[in-house]
């Protein structure tokens, strides 16, 4: 049977209005892009076919307007209002009666921390203690109720918009010789979800005593090479290794496979899981360290990301069985730092032979227990290095299998009551 003219048209007008005939469903394509913060704020451009005019965009159940349409009707883009984390469906529809389209995924990314400067168990120098402390987050966060503290100081932090940071500038440096703690909480994005408190630390190394024949500072009485009150300060190996990292005066012993070595009584590696950190920035220390040049310079910079990793790697494989390594958790701390950095002379290899000129690379390593903040064990140790990471890490590997099967065969304790006394 034939429809009148009338009925057609009267559809088409019905349609175009869209009140009674219902739309076909759009057929979408593509959508970019599929990830963006729960705080919202991301253009989302979708592709397809049959997008006109009238149409109707939800994301999670929630309506959003259209921001721009193709007036090819192949493409329309939307702004995304903000959500709960993880994938939310996307559909539209022409009109309130128009058939709604087979969805598309968008997934909004939970709020997260980017960088904490001093980052987490970073060790500072005495002299080089952080004036500001700042957490920065992947994406903007309500400005009321987030609090960025360092426990024991009542200083307000602020927060910088530009940078999506938390900014916290301090009045007094933080205090050398112990730990300190930062505390992150009362954090939501834009759309009001959470990110769960946090809290992370961070040390500055005791003060270096006075030098021997100074005079005393008032309210100070000598004894022995130091004073009263004073941090620890004795150096050794051309003032290369600083009592002062380790919190410490310690009677170091030269064992075997290590130059400097000192071990707590009854500490060993079994059963415990040794947390290796990011070292700290290169440190050139004594008279030597103050001469070395540029490329001395850029070849600390370019192992130092790299060594942590390695020692859990390396130590992780010789001690299997019996301790385990991690750069991510463990109840015993371990920090490094390099303490000298040399690429050698290129002219002493020629004429005298390898040995003479070869590159050196010195560091410290720190191992304390995680929950006491009690030192077990530090080393402080000389490895001969080529000109760059990639000519130095066999010889780092090397040195690491050479202590990790000491270690292992003999026991740290034995290690260290063999050691000969240093004396210097």
């Amino acid at each position: 049977m034939t429809r009148p003219a009338s009925l057609v048209l009267l559809c088409l007008i019905l349609s175009t209005t869209y009140i009674g005939c219902s739309k076909p469903a759009p057929v979408l394509s593509t959508i970019a892009p599929q990830t963006g913060p729960t705080g919202g704020g991301t253009e989302v451009t979708v592709t397809g076919e049959g997008i006109e005019v009238g149409l109707e965009v939800s994301i999670g159940g929630v309506s959003v307007p259209v921001t721009s349409l193709a007036p090819d009707g192949t493409s329309f883009a939307f702004v995304t209002p903000g959500g709960a984390p993880g994938p939310q469906e996307v559909v539209v529809r022409v009109g309130d009666k128009g058939a709604p389209s087979s969805p598309m995924t968008f997934t909004y990314e939970p709020l997260s921390l980017s960088t904490l400067s001093p980052a987490a168990d970073e060790s500072f120098p005495a002299d080089e203690a952080p004036s500001e402390i700042s957490a920065t987050f992947d994406q903007p966060i309500q400005p009321e109720g987030a609090v960025l503290k360092l426990v024991g100081d009542d200083t307000e932090s602020r927060y910088d918009a530009d940078t999506q940071s938390l900014v916290l500038t301090l009045e007094n440096p933080p205090a050398a010789g112990r730990e300190h703690q930062i505390e992150i909480s009362g954090v939501k994005d834009l759309a009001g979800n959470a990110l769960a408190d946090q809290t992370s630390t961070f040390s500055v190394e005791a003060k270096p005593a006075r030098s021997r024949g100074s005079s005393p500072s008032v309210g100070s009485t000598s004894v022995g090479s130091a004073s009263v009150g004073s941090a620890p300060g004795r150096t050794y190996d051309e003032d290369r290794l600083q009592t002062s990292f380790f919190g410490r005066d310690l009677p170091f012993v030269e064992a075997d496979k290590v130059d400097y070595l000192w071990v707590r009584e009854g500490f060993e590696i079994d059963g415990h899981t040794f947390h290796f950190l990011p070292w700290g920035k290169p440190q050139f220390l004594g008279r030597i360290g103050a001469k070395r040049d540029a490329k001395d310079h850029q070849l600390a910079e370019s192992m130092n990301p790299h060594i942590a990793k390695a020692f859990a790697n390396i130590l992780g494989q010789t001690w299997a069985g019996r301790a385990k390594t991690s750069t991510s958790s463990g109840n015993i701390k371990v920090r490094g730092r390099i303490v000298d950095c040399s690429t050698g002379s290129t002219a002493a290899k020629v004429i005298v032979g390898f040995g003479a000129g070869a590159g050196k690379t010195t560091f410290d390593l720190k191992f304390t227990d995680a929950a006491t903040g009690e030192l077990v064990m530090a080393i402080h140790h000389r490895v001969v290095s080529g000109t760059v990471w990639s000519t130095t890490d066999s010889k780092f590997v090397k040195w690491m299998e050479k202590f990790g099967k000491a270690a292992e065969k003999k026991g740290l304790g034995t290690l260290y009551r063999k050691g000969d006394k240093r004396e210097k």
